[in-house]
C-alpha cells in the first residue's frame, strides 16, 4: 500500500514537472513574441528639436478621410483633432503654440511656433479613413547638438530623372550573411525610416514609404531597395546600415539627385542621333543620284560620239563611193560562170571608168 502511494506520488511529481516546464516554455514563447513586437516597433521619423519645427504627416493613399488626430504618446495626450472639411480643435495646452496645415485633406502636419525642452518625446499622427481604416505615423523629437546629415563623408552619387524607379544597393563582403539591414533617408534636421529586414524575412516599412519601396528580405548577401516614381523632393542622402551574422557592421551612404534636364538631354541626344542618321542617309542618296547622273551623262556622251562618228562615216562614204577594194570611182564585176571568179581590168587615174571590155 505504501509502495503504491509512493508510485502515485512519483506520477504526480512527474506531471507537475511537465506542467511547470510547459509554463516555462509558454513564458519564453510569450517573452520572445513580446521582444519581437518591441523590436518590430519603429519610429517613422526622428526630428531635431528646434524653436520652430514641423512634424510632417502626409497620408499616402487614396481613401475617404474622416478624422485626423495628433497625440503625444507618453501621456496619451491629445494635441489636435481635425474633422473634415474644416473642423479643427486644438487642445488648450497647445492652443497658442501649434497649428495644423490645411492645404490639402491628406497633409496635416503639426507646426510648432515655439517649443520647450518638454516637447521632446514621441508623437502620433493618425488618419481615420474609410474603407482603409486607421493609418499612423510615429515621430520622435530629440535634442541634438548637430545635424543629422554627416559632413565630409564618402558616398556613392546617383542621378535620375523624375518619374524613374531608382535602385539602391547595399552589400558587405559576399561571404558575410546579413542579420539585419536598415534603410533611412537623411535630412539636416530629421531622419526618415524607410524599411528594415532581419532574420524573420519580413519587411517592416516606414509609414511614408510602405507604398513606394520594394525590397526582397530573403536576400541575405546584399540588400537592394527600389524607390518608385521619384520626384525632386526625393533628392538627398540615403543610408544603409547592416549587421552581419559574423558581427560585421557598417553604414553605406548614397546621394541621389533628381534632375529633370536628364530627360531633355537624352531627348536632345536622340534628336542629334536621328538628325545625324537622316543626314547620313541623305548623303548616301545624293551620292547615288550624282553617280547615276554621271553614268547617264557618260553614256549619253558616248552615244552622241558614236552617232557623230557614224554620221561622219556615212557622209564620207556618200562623198567618196568606192568598191570593196578601195579603188575610188570604179566598179567591179564578178564572173561566176563555172564556179570561177574573174575580175575585169581596172584602169587607174581615169576620170571616168572605161566601158567593160567585151
Amino acid at each position: 500500500m505504501w509502495s503504491g502511494n509512493r508510485h502515485l506520488d512519483e506520477v504526480f511529481a512527474s506531471v507537475f514537472l511537465v506542467v511547470l516546464e510547459m509554463d516555462y516554455l509558454a513564458f519564453f514563447i510569450v517573452a520572445a513574441l513580446q521582444s519581437y513586437q518591441i523590436e518590430a516597433e519603429h519610429v517613422d521619423s526622428t526630428v531635431k528639436l528646434a524653436s520652430a519645427m514641423t512634424l510632417e504627416c502626409v497620408f499616402p493613399k487614396a481613401a475617404n478621410i474622416v478624422q485626423i488626430f495628433w497625440q503625444k504618446e507618453e501621456r496619451k495626450e491629445n494635441i489636435a483633432v481635425f474633422k473634415l472639411p474644416d473642423q479643427l480643435h486644438i487642445f488648450s495646452r497647445y492652443k497658442d503654440r501649434v497649428s495644423v496645415t490645411n492645404d490639402t485633406s491628406n497633409i496635416k502636419s503639426l507646426v510648432f511656433n515655439s517649443t520647450t525642452g518638454e516637447d521632446t518625446g514621441f508623437y502620433i499622427c493618425s488618419f481615420h479613413t474609410f474603407p482603409l481604416g486607421v493609418w499612423k505615423k510615429k515621430i520622435q523629437v530629440v535634442q541634438s547638438a548637430g545635424d543629422f546629415e554627416p559632413q565630409n563623408l564618402s558616398y556613392h552619387h546617383m542621378v535620375a530623372e523624375p518619374g524613374a524607379n531608382v535602385n539602391f544597393t547595399c552589400g558587405p563582403d559576399p561571404e558575410t550573411t546579413l542579420y539585419q539591414v536598415k534603410w533611412k533617408r537623411i535630412y539636416t534636421d530629421h531622419v526618415d525610416f524607410i524599411v528594415r529586414c532581419d532574420t524573420s524575412g519580413i519587411a517592416i516599412y516606414g509609414s511614408d514609404y510602405e507604398d513606394r519601396v520594394v525590397i526582397d528580405c530573403a536576400a541575405r548577401v546584399d540588400s537592394t531597395i527600389v524607390l518608385r516614381n521619384v520626384t525632386a523632393s526625393d533628392s538627398g542622402m540615403y543610408s544603409c546600415s547592416y549587421i552581419g551574422m559574423n558581427g560585421a557592421n557598417a553604414t553605406v551612404w548614397t546621394k541621389l539627385t533628381i534632375d529633370g534636364n536628364i530627360s531633355l538631354e537624352s531627348h536632345s541626344d536622340q534628336r542629334i542621333f536621328v538628325i545625324a542618321g537622316a543626314a547620313a542617309v541623305l548623303s548616301l542618296i545624293m551620292i547615288l543620284i550624282i553617280t547615276a547622273l554621271i553614268c547617264h551623262h557618260k553614256k549619253k556622251k558616248k552615244k552622241k560620239r558614236m552617232m557623230m562618228m557614224k554620221a561622219f562615216r556615212l557622209a564620207h562614204t556618200q562623198a567618196n563611193p568606192s568598191n570593196k577594194y578601195g579603188r575610188p570611182g570604179c566598179q567591179s564585176a564578178v564572173n561566176t560562170s563555172r564556179g570561177q571568179m574573174t575580175e575585169d581590168p581596172v584602169y587607174a587615174n581615169c576620170t571616168n571608168c572605161s566601158q567593160r571590155h567585151m
